[in-house]
């Protein structure tokens, strides 16, 4: 004869299994909170990516590979009027967004202050999706919350955020900085001189950074610089990271003497030190100006 098991036992039994269940449940816990962190970092860091291109990235000669759509659109991604949650970035990835600013081979405006630039020309536009998004809701931590923006500063600066205050209390991930940076150089002749203007020599030197504009479509924009003896460094801020068109015009007496165009690759640094070789002596004063001093 067989015997089955008692009510008291099978209550016994399924008080341990209760008790397995619960110590296993907890024990999983922070686990699963550490892959939720893992993902908002993960997460993070693909926008950085995304809007500014990975890091340190050189072809087999040594040229920096600059990529993402700073480098591209030449401007941080906009973050949207009031969007729904998740989808603040999604200039990142929406071609409907890009489709206005698509990439091909653009040009500079044929004048600008009198100088033309048609001969300058960089490839550059959207050419995304940058990123794709985890999910039909966009852009979340690994908890579902919709990421923090900001947008501000000089030079201007996207932050991207996650709070992990509530989730993980004991971890400080710090938000993703991605800057626009400065670009500083100075023209000198082939003496090793600067090359600066002055009004009483009737000597203008003039830097130009010339840079793709999602807001100009057509044809690359164009900042100016007066380069001159109290500011003998041309400077520009808030420079979008990627290749770039700087020419400086050096006019004397108003007719040309000196025109040099270089293409550098701005890296995510930004760059402090460059120096444009024109490759001319410095300008003759004339004697007429000479005893006019």
């Amino acid at each position: 004869m067989k015997r089955g098991f008692t009510l008291i036992e099978l209550l016994i039994v399924l008080t341990i299994l209760s008790v397995l269940t619960l110590v296993a449940v907890q024990s999983l816990g922070p686990l699963a909170e550490q892959a939720h962190y893992e993902t908002t970092r993960t997460t993070l860091d693909r926008i950085e990516e995304a809007v500014m291109g990975p890091e340190n990235l050189r072809q087999t000669d040594g040229t920096p590979i600059i990529s993402g759509f700073v480098a591209d659109v030449g401007r941080l991604p906009l973050v949207g009027a009031n969007p729904a949650p998740g989808w603040e970035l999604q200039e990142l990835w929406n071609p409907e967004l890009g489709v206005a600013f698509p990439y091909a081979m653009r040009y500079g405006p044929d004048d600008f202050l009198g100088e033309d630039f048609s001969h300058i020309r960089i490839a550059c536009g959207w050419r995304g999706p940058y990123l794709r998004p985890p999910s039909a809701d966009g852009l979340r931590d690994g908890w579902g919350k919709p990421l923090a923006y900001l947008l501000s500063g000089e030079p201007l600066t996207l932050e991207v955020a996650a709070d992990l205050t509530m989730e993980m209390p004991s971890v400080a991930e710090p938000p993703r900085v991605m800057p626009l940076v400065t670009l500083i150089g100075r023209a000198i002749y082939d003496d090793g001189t600067p090359a600066v203007g002055d009004s009483e020599q009737n000597l203008s030197v003039k830097a130009f950074l010339i840079f793709p504009d999602a807001d100009n479509p057509i044809s690359l924009s164009v900042l100016e610089f007066e380069v001159t003896e109290e500011t003998p460094d041309f400077v520009f801020s808030s420079v979008a990271p990627g290749l770039r068109a700087i020419r400086v015009v050096v006019r004397h007496n108003e007719a040309p003497y000196a025109d040099k165009t270089v293409y550098r690759h701005i890296l995510r640094s930004g760059i402090s030190d460059l120096q444009i070789e024109l490759g001319t002596p410095p300008p003759v004063v004339s004697e007429e100006q000479d005893d006019s001093d």
